[in-house]
């Protein structure tokens, strides 16, 4: 299965890469409370979202992500459909993280763990690995380009 993933490190053809484990230090302040209701209200059987590798099921999706990434480099990448996680809508992510009420977060939180998608979905699959299989982008003022031209015509 090919998906995308917008990171910071410097991959290569079929190298295999997993989560570097940054997300709660190097995201908005607020973002590791969000994490921690997402991880208290998740079922047993569901993985933390912690140490997970977050991957893109949409190009456009993963193009808008990394446009907003400072020194983000964009891949396209494979997996085994097997070894998907979890499949979510990142949207609710998004939402729990600007919600004031906290029965807002926590409603946020459980459709994220059921599954359940909102209008225009972002769709995210979390998995422990995959393989890098094209380079699509590590050009910098491509990056800065995707970002001034959104939404793509």
């Amino acid at each position: 299965m090919r998906l995308y993933r917008a990171d910071k490190r410097d991959f290569y053809v079929g190298d295999n890469i997993t989560t570097a484990n940054e997300f709660a230090s190097k995201n908005p302040e607020g973002s590791s409370g969000i994490g921690n209701l997402f991880d208290s209200i998740k079922p047993t059987e569901k993985p933390s979202r912690i140490g997970c590798l977050f991957l893109f099921e949409d190009e456009i999706v993963a193009r808008k992500h990394w446009s907003k990434m400072t020194d983000g480099k964009l891949y396209e990448v494979e997996i085994d459909e097997n070894s998907i996680l979890h499949r979510a809508d990142m949207r609710l992510v998004d939402k729990a993280f600007s919600a004031i009420d906290a029965s807002e977060r926590e409603l946020c939180a459980k459709e994220y763990w059921a599954g359940i998608e909102t209008e225009y979905p972002r769709i995210e699959i979390l998995v422990k690995e995959a393989t890098i299989v094209s380079v699509l982008s590590k050009n910098q003022a491509e990056r800065r380009e995707y970002l001034l031209n959104w939404p793509p015509a």
